[in-house]
């Protein structure tokens, strides 16, 4: 591994931007500078413990952004009383959002068991939305291979998310 400092930083540069949007989304409002600013310092001592797996950082990063977005609507809701309406992103009630962001999470760290292409083309998928010569590009593949690795990746996260399909609204 790179010294710690660069490698900190390279992962910061990298994906600051598309995590500080992801908990925008879930409703960290004027927190979410806040949030990203405690999911890098924990990225941080995590890394300096070797605890984050390589190629893992993504899933990782995610997983604590989520966690620390629903520590932060925990700790509204104790220290000041206000309606659901308050916590509501898009018509959409905190649990709902939440709920979405957790499979989001889960998505992530399926696509991570499948290799760090899959994890660029979930997000091309889910953030970018940029169609299949796009990702073939971002990943150095055939679209035709693109194809079969959405696919691939399609069928990995059925199996492995097949629990929560129980979950999931109408």
């Amino acid at each position: 591994m790179p010294d710690l400092k660069e490698y900190c930083s390279g992962i910061f540069q990298m994906h600051s931007g598309k995590l500080l949007r992801f908990i925008r989304r879930v409703g960290g409002g004027n927190q979410s500078e806040d949030i990203l600013q405690d999911v890098f310092i924990r990225f941080i001592r995590e890394a300096q413990d070797n605890r984050i797996r390589p190629g893992g950082e993504l899933p990782w990063l995610y997983r604590a952004a989520r966690n620390l977005t629903i520590d932060y609507f925990r700790k509204s809701r104790r220290n000041v009383s206000l309606g659901e309406s308050d916590f509501q992103a898009n018509g959409r009630s905190t649990e709902e959002v939440l709920f979405q962001e957790e499979i989001l999470s889960e998505m992530f760290a399926v696509a991570a068991k499948c290799g760090q292409d899959y994890v660029t083309l979930l997000h091309l998928l889910t953030e970018t939305r940029v169609g299949q010569a796009q990702m073939a590009k971002a990943v150095g593949k055939s679209e035709r291979t693109v194809r079969r690795m959405i696919e691939k990746l399609f069928t990995a996260m059925e199996f492995d998310l097949k629990d929560w399909k129980d979950h999931l609204p109408p």
